[in-house]
C-alpha cells in the first residue's frame, strides 16, 4: 500500500533536487529570503528568489492551478515527478519554472534562461509500508470473508492457520 508523502518532506526533496540540478547547470544557490525556498545569483549578478511547489504529478489542471495560485516576489517553480507536456507548455506559457525530475529543468527571468536536460532525479518512495498490508475495516472484512468461503479446502486451512484459528 502506498501512502501519500507529507507536504514538508515533498517540499525539503525539491529543494535539494532544484539546488543538484542548478548545480549541475553551473548555477550557485545562495540564501533565500524570507518567503523563498530558495535562491540564484545570475551570471549577471542579479540573486533571483525561487519559490518552489512540489507534487508528485503535474497535468495541465494542476498546472493552470499553481499559476493562479502565485504569490510572492520570487520565480515560482513547480517541482514534480512527472510533468506531462501540456503541463509543462502551461507553465511556459505563464512563464513559470519547473524540474521534471524525470530530467528537464526549466527556468526563465530576464536575467536567466535555463532550458536543458538534467540528470533524472527520482524521489526516493520513503512513505511506502508494506508492513501491514491488510488495514481498516474494509480490507479485514474482505480478507476474512476469503477465508471463510474458500475456493479450495486447502486455502481455507491455509487462512485459518494463518488467521491462527482451528
Amino acid at each position: 500500500m502506498t501512502q501519500r508523502t507529507p507536504n514538508d518532506v515533498l517540499e525539503r526533496s525539491a529543494i535539494e533536487a532544484v539546488a543538484t540540478a542548478l548545480a549541475c547547470a553551473g548555477i550557485a544557490t545562495v540564501s533565500a529570503g524570507s518567503g523563498a525556498n530558495l535562491a540564484v545569483r545570475t551570471p549577471s549578478g542579479k540573486v533571483l528568489e525561487l519559490e518552489l511547489k512540489a507534487a508528485s504529478r503535474v497535468d495541465p489542471m494542476q498546472a493552470r492551478r499553481f499559476v493562479e495560485q502565485m504569490e510572492g516576489s520570487g520565480l515560482l517553480v513547480v517541482v514534480a515527478d512527472e510533468l506531462t507536456k501540456a503541463a509543462q507548455a502551461e507553465l511556459r506559457r505563464a512563464g513559470v519554472g519547473f524540474l521534471d525530475r524525470r530530467g528537464h529543468l526549466f527556468l526563465r527571468d530576464e536575467s536567466l534562461h535555463l532550458d536543458l536536460d538534467v540528470e533524472p532525479d527520482p524521489r526516493s518512495p520513503s512513505t511506502r509500508s508494506t508492513r501491514d498490508p491488510i488495514r481498516g475495516g474494509a480490507g479485514i472484512t474482505v480478507a476474512s470473508a476469503s477465508c471463510s468461503t474458500p475456493v479450495s479446502p486447502s486455502v481455507s486451512g491455509s487462512c485459518r492457520a494463518a488467521l491462527g484459528s482451528r
